[in-house]
């Protein structure tokens, strides 16, 4: 099987890139194809597609004005991915596609394109997206679910973007731009690593008959176990609040 497998960054930015591409060895190892699709960078892994991948853009670091609103607009809808995905998808002719994390830098105006081709569209949500402007279900410091109902202003009302009235607008005009053009009900199915997860997504809205929920995998032959005399807790991640790591050390 040929497999289209997206996701933004094509080297190791997080966790989900290691997902992205483990997964892709997997599918190989399996016997199948994988078809990367993402963004040009100069940390990418060689690829035979990468004359495909859209243009890179960081959106912070544009210099001025015009080159703000040009990389903002991407948010919102790309032109240039939907066009490249296109060509990439003629070319290859791909029997599914996976589609890992999109938002920004590729954004869901690509998957019409996967429609239109009749391509089966898979999804692991990696983060909160659909449902939160800002991935994670926190506003400042708090847990927050202020945006339940479809209500995205919120983001905006509490600077959820780096308490960046700017970026906290773009990113509510983000949401309701991109329910309203009904991509969010494009994939096919929606895989949910946690069953929390699972459920916070039907809890918002999205329909329960999508959501499949399948752990996350480890390759266990790659590791030997050793435990030491006195008993441990082992945390293996980014030490930010969003994880909360604060959370598990007063547990």
């Amino acid at each position: 099987m040929k497999i289209l497998s997206i996701n933004k960054f094509y080297f190791i930015f997080g966790g989900s890139d290691r997902y992205f591409f483990e997964m892709n060895s997997l599918l190989e190892e399996a016997g199948h194809q994988v078809i990367p699709f993402s963004m040009a960078h100069d940390r990418n892994y060689e690829t035979p597609f990468a004359e495909f991948f859209v243009s890179r853009v960081d959106f912070w670091e544009a210099d001025h004005l015009n080159g703000r609103i040009k990389s903002s607009s991407r948010v919102l809808y790309s032109r240039e991915a939907r066009s490249k995905l296109r060509r990439l998808i003629e070319k290859t002719q791909p029997d599914l596609a996976h589609i890992h994390s999109i938002y920004h830098q590729i954004s869901p105006s690509i998957l019409p394109v996967l429609q239109d081709f009749g391509i089966p569209i898979v999804q692991t949500l990696h983060d909160y997206k659909p449902i939160c402007p800002t991935y994670n279900l926190i506003s400042g410091s708090e847990i927050c679910e202020r945006c339940e109902g479809k209500n995205f202003y919120h983001a905006f009302l509490q600077r959820c973007n780096n308490g960046s009235l700017l970026a906290s607008g773009l990113s509510s005009i983000e949401m309701y731009y991109h329910h309203a053009s009904g991509w969010y009900e494009i994939p096919d199915i929606y895989h949910a690593p946690s069953q929390f997860l699972r459920n916070k997504m039907i809890e918002f809205g999205m329909p329960e008959h999508k959501l499949v929920h399948i752990p996350l995998f480890i390759d266990a032959a790659r590791y030997q176990t050793s435990y030491p005399e006195k008993p441990y807790i082992l945390y293996f991640g980014r030490l930010a609040q969003v994880k909360g790591v604060r959370t598990l050390v007063e547990a």
